[in-house]
């Protein structure tokens, strides 16, 4: 969780930095001075959210348990497979695994050797596919899946 306003250092310049050294870990924005280019920025740095204070307790509590499933969801990323009812080609598993490791939408284009346009609209495709409208709540939807897959195979 990073601050906007951090003693020496703004919480996005800190996004900047871990996005840059590779690190995956969600990130959840916080900030009392919140504008439409800060969040942006920060969205596109890969936060899983841009929160406003004053904040509600319990929309902290569920904005980090999110982060703590999808940290999980990432160090799992080969379980991807695990979920066949949903269908996806080796295209859309490659783009959800760059989604769930954080990959900004050029760094995945790269990965997967195409233009950046070609890679928003096979993720758009996906998006419609799964009916979502964002990377987050495609995710949120894949760990509600494997929620109920593991509640329905424990163990």
């Amino acid at each position: 969780m990073l601050d906007v306003r951090i003693p020496d250092r703004d919480g996005l310049e800190v996004l900047e930095l871990l996005r840059a050294r590779q690190c995956r870990l969600p990130a959840i924005v916080i900030t009392g001075h919140a504008d439409v280019p800060m969040a942006v920025r920060a969205m596109k740095l890969g936060a899983l959210n841009f929160l406003e204070k004053p904040l509600q307790p319990r929309e902290l509590l569920d904005e980090i348990r999110k982060a703590v499933a999808l940290a999980a969801l990432r160090n799992r990323a080969e379980a991807l497979p695990g979920l066949p009812e949903l269908n996806f080609s080796a295209s859309e598993r490659r783009i959800i695994a760059g989604l769930m490791r954080g990959l900004t939408d050029s760094e995945m284009a790269a990965e997967l050797d195409v233009s950046r346009r070609t890679l928003q609209h096979r993720k758009k495709g996906l998006f419609d596919k799964c009916g979502v409208r964002s990377r987050r709540e495609l995710l949120e939807r894949l760990l509600d899946s494997k929620k109920t897959l593991s509640e329905q195979n424990p163990g």
